[in-house]
C-alpha cells in the first residue's frame, strides 16, 4: 500500500522570495529530506506501538507578484511553509481516525534559530488510507526560513485514534432497495440509495458519521457466498449524517453485505519530532 515514490522537482530556492516543493521520501540526487523521531518525546507515549512519523513533502511560498501582491501566488497558495506529515499505522493495528482539532504544534523554526510559528496550526482535513494502514497531515505557519537556512524543524502532538485490528460481520439476504434497515452490532445502517446501470449497481449506506469511522470496509456477497467485485466510489458526512457510496458488479437486487469493523479503538496523542533538510547542488 505504502508505495515510494523517487521524483520530485525544485522550482526555486533563496531568501523569502522563495516557492519550492519537495514531494516524496526519497534522499536521491540534491535534495534531502529527514525526519526524525524525538527520543524523549517517544519516552513520554503511553503503551504499546505507536504509529511511525516522517515527512511526505515540504512547499515553501514566496509572496505573489500583480495587483496587490496576490494576483499571482506561487502555487496558488498563501505565503508560507507546510511540512507534510505521513503516519503509518502499527504492524496488527490500523489507524481510524486523525484529529486535527485536538492536535497541537509546539514550535516549527528554521536552523538560523528564527521562529516561524506565526499563525501556526495543524492543518484542516486530514486524510487516512480505505484501509488504514497509513494517514496523511499537514503543518501549516506563515512563516518562511530566512536566507541562508538549509532546514527546518517542527514539534507537536497528533490526535489519532488507533484500533487493535478488525473484525468481519456479514448481514445476508440484504435487498438492495431504498430504506432497507440493517444492525451492525449496535449500529443502525440504511440503504439509502440503489441506482442500477448498465452492468453494476451503484448503493450508498447511510450511516452516523460516529459509526463511519468505526467501518474498515465493506464488502459484497451472492447469497450462494460468492464474492462479488466492488469498489468505494465516495464517502461524506454532514454534520453526524453520513454516507458511503459503492460500485458493485452486480445486477442482483439481495447480496449479503460483509462489514469490516475496528476493534477496541482508542485515542491517543502521538508526538512528533521532524526536520526537513533542503540542498541545491550549485
Amino acid at each position: 500500500m505504502r508505495k515510494i515514490p523517487h521524483g520530485f522537482r525544485v522550482l526555486s530556492f533563496g531568501g523569502c522570495a522563495v516557492a519550492i516543493t519537495v514531494l516524496g521520501w526519497s534522499t536521491a540526487g540534491s535534495i534531502h529530506v529527514d525526519a526524525q523521531r524525538n527520543p524523549a518525546a517517544a519516552a513520554q507515549q503511553p503503551s504499546g506501538a505507536m504509529p511511525g512519523v516522517t515527512v511526505g513533502g515540504l512547499r515553501i511560498v514566496g509572496p505573489g507578484v500583480g495587483e496587490n501582491a496576490t494576483e499571482l501566488r506561487p502555487f496558488n497558495e498563501s505565503p508560507g511553509t507546510t511540512i507534510v506529515l505521513l503516519l503509518a499505522a502499527p504492524a496488527g493495528a490500523g489507524l481510524v481516525a486523525i484529529d486535527n482539532d485536538t492536535s497541537s504544534l509546539k514550535a516549527v523554526a528554521d536552523d538560523k534559530g528564527q521562529s516561524l510559528l506565526e499563525e501556526g496550526r495543524i492543518g484542516p482535513f486530514p486524510k487516512v488510507s480505505n484501509d488504514g494502514s497509513v494517514g496523511l497531515v499537514e503543518v501549516d505557519v506563515r512563516g518562511r526560513p530566512s536566507a541562508g537556512a538549509t532546514a527546518v524543524t517542527a514539534q507537536g502532538t497528533i490526535a489519532v485514534t488507533l484500533a487493535s485490528g478488525s473484525k468481519p460481520q456479514r448481514i445476508p439476504n440484504v435487498r438492495l432497495e431504498a430504506n432497507r434497515i440493517m444492525k451492525v452490532g449496535t449500529a443502525t445502517i440504511t440503504v439509502k440509495e440503489v441506482t442500477p446501470g448498465s452492468d453494476s449497481t451503484s448503493v450508498t449506506l447511510g450511516l452516523a458519521r460516529s459509526v463511519m469511522s468505526t467501518i474498515r470496509d465493506v464488502h459484497f456477497f451472492t447469497a450462494q457466498g460468492a464474492a462479488i467485485e466492488s469498489r468505494r466510489t465516495g464517502s461524506g458526512y454532514m454534520n453526524d449524517a453520513g454516507e458511503l457510496s459503492f460500485d458493485v458488479k452486480t445486477k442482483d437486487t439481495v447480496a449479503t453485505l460483509e462489514f469490516d469493523v475496528w476493534q477496541n479503538p482508542r485515542a491517543v496523542k502521538l508526538p512528533f519530532s521532524v526536520k526537513v533538510g533542503v540542498g541545491m547542488d550549485k
